[in-house]
């Protein structure tokens, strides 16, 4: 197995993280035949297949770990809604469209095993590079046998904050422990931000010295695990993650431009309509034209509306390039102005009846008057 090991040696002279597929056959490999882990290239490295890429606080133009506590304002999960070993809880409102490999997520799922996810599938105790083909859409922060204990052992918070001009949905997992926990069981305290322009920032607060760091996963995945990025997969040493490590996901550039024409059903086009789409969110001109710029290739919800109309929702899946989508706006039922109301509890008004209609307050049927104690009724 010694050309495996050289390989990767050659990768990361070089400055290049090794390609996915072939690193995932690598790791086969090597479980296959019983070698030492991966030491998996760190600092920088991708991009993906949709395009993404990391970098550390390593790395030169890396980020600046900035610890963001929440712990007093955010709300708390493991205790509250029993997060257990093995376990999941969700799904929690993200507070916002976050745009992952293509999609609009609105909720995520606390994973116990130290990720978050954007479905209910369960994340179990053994860890795997990324992407894995069993799991869908997830960001693993530590992934490895960890456990809470319904709160006794480390703790999930989770809130939605603005950070400059962005809206940032930030989870922490507190003094969180591996499995099996105990009062003395070393501790992991570790959070990840997600922003509404998709980048994803991984920080680590404190590492308990004891805590076993040779086996976990970091990295994002895709919704159906064909594609993603490692940052770590059971790394031999224990040096990472460490105390005060920043990791960032960067998405691609934005390449997707939407644009069309809203029109009227039954003629004329529509000025000052609402229309969004993923994050992006515009207004039509007085001719009806529209153009969102900006927007990552993906499937989101399309919505248009304007008072005085019924809103249109659809879905719309964007490609790199332009795009166009065109929407006709149905009028509202104009309401009622006006009228004309009483509850007859001065008198029968200007009402007669014919029948068996009586007026007064009703004995046995119906229960009584909708108000005050008058009422017509047969």
């Amino acid at each position: 197995m010694k050309h495996v090991f050289i390989l990767i040696m050659v990768l990361s002279l070089i400055g290049f993280a090794p390609v996915l597929a072939d690193a995932t056959q690598l790791v086969k490999d090597i479980e296959e035949d019983n070698s030492p882990s991966i030491l998996w290239e760190r600092s920088i490295g991708g991009p993906d297949i949709f395009g993404n890429t990391f970098i550390d606080s390593e790395e030169a133009g890396g980020p600046s770990y900035g610890w963001v506590d929440i712990s007093a304002s955010g709300t708390e999960i493991a205790t509250s809604d029993g997060l257990g070993d093995d376990d999941r809880t969700g799904p929690y409102p993200i507070g916002f469209l976050f745009p992952f490999y293509g999609h609009g997520e609105e909720f995520f799922w606390i994973q116990s095993n130290g990720c978050i996810s954007f479905s209910p599938v369960r994340v179990g105790l053994t860890n795997h590079p990324l992407p894995y083909s069993e799991l869908d859409a997830m960001i693993a922060l530590f992934w490895d046998d960890l456990d809470p204990y319904n709160g006794e052992y480390g703790n999930v918070y989770y809130e939605t904050i603005v950070l400059g001009s962005h809206e940032v949905c930030v989870v922490t997992f507190e003094g969180y422990s591996e499995h099996p926990p105990s009062p003395s069981q070393d501790r992991i305290t570790m959070q990840v931000l997600f922003s509404d322009d998709g980048r994803i920032r991984i920080q680590y607060q404190n590492i308990d010295a004891g805590f076993d760091r040779t086996s976990c996963s970091i990295g994002i995945q895709n919704h159906d695990g064909t594609d993603g990025l490692t940052y770590i997969f059971n790394d031999g040493t224990g040096e990472y993650p460490y105390n005060l490590l920043a990791i960032d996901f960067l998405p691609p550039e934005p390449s997707a431009t939407l644009s069309g024409i809203i029109y009227q059903n039954g003629g004329g086009r529509v000025a000052n309509a609402n229309v969004r789409v993923g994050c992006g969110q515009t207004t039509s001109d007085e001719t009806g034209h529209y153009t969102i710029e900006g927007v990552y290739p993906g499937t989101y919800p399309y919505i248009v509306w304007k008072n005085g109309y019924d809103a249109v929702r659809a879905t719309s899946t964007l490609s790199t390039g332009d795009n166009s989508l065109y929407s006709s706006l149905a009028l509202s039922p104009t309401p009622i102005s006006g009228g004309f109301s009483t509850d007859f509890e001065s008198g029968t008004q200007v009402f007669s009846a014919e029948g068996e209609w009586e007026f007064g307050t009703p004995i046995y049927s119906p229960d009584g008057a909708h108000s005050g104690s008058n009422a017509w009724s047969t």
